[in-house]
């Protein structure tokens, strides 16, 4: 059979995660780290060690489903899809990044067969109900099905981990004791700041991404 499965190798049946495509090595990463502290987190220490620790568990644990789903909410220009798309390329080729909520829920979901995280950006849920089992599944339920066009449904396991930005407050159907989501909301202090995220992601491109 064929299966996605970045916690090793099921005898028999051919694993679509390929692994990482950046060889982790030590360098320097603080202009990262102080990006992630006090933009997406605001200043937050506790949620910037909730956020630290839940990318550590892409890479310490793929294997394993975290449960929950980083919703960033702020203006436009303020990091969001930065944030997102360094993930996405630490992960690479499993990160899809979405642009409508019928690539996130719809029927169709072969494209999400082999990702690992899959970034809903500006993907607005509108207030469909039909929606809503299918969003909190993708994000707690141990298995997934996929179908593609004219290929039988078929099942693999659920590995897949969600980054949602919005510049919206009403980005995800989330009930009052709902545990499924982390929201973020983004600071705007450096939106539109180019020499920052220019030095940012000179940081990144000598080193900082293996780093």
């Amino acid at each position: 059979g064929v299966e996605f499965n970045p916690g090793g190798n099921t005898p028999g049946y051919l694993n679509l995660f390929t692994g990482f495509s950046i060889k982790p090595m030590a360098g320097d990463t603080r202009r990262w780290w102080e990006f992630v502290r006090n933009v997406i987190c605001s200043g937050n220490e506790e949620v910037y060690r909730y956020v630290r620790r839940w990318l550590a568990h892409i890479f310490q644990q793929p294997g394993e489903l975290p449960g929950t789903a980083l919703v960033m909410r702020g203006l436009q220009g303020t990091g969001k899809n930065t944030f997102a798309r360094v993930i996405g390329k630490l992960v690479a080729p499993h990160y899809i990044e979405l642009h409508s909520m019928d690539q996130v829920t719809g029927r169709f979901n072969g494209h999400m067969k082999m990702s690992l995280v899959n970034h809903a950006n500006e993907a607005i849920w509108g207030g469909s109900k039909q929606q809503v089992g299918a969003l909190k599944g993708m994000i707690t339920d141990p298995e997934i099905a996929i179908e593609q066009k004219g290929v039988d449904i078929y099942t693999i396991k659920n590995y897949r981990r969600l980054i949602v930005s919005s510049n919206e407050e009403w980005a995800v159907p989330a009930d009052a004791d709902d545990r499924r989501f982390v929201f973020l909301n983004v600071s705007a202090t450096r939106a539109n700041d180019t020499a920052y995220f220019a030095a940012l992601h000179a940081e990144l491109d000598a080193g900082g991404y293996a780093a």
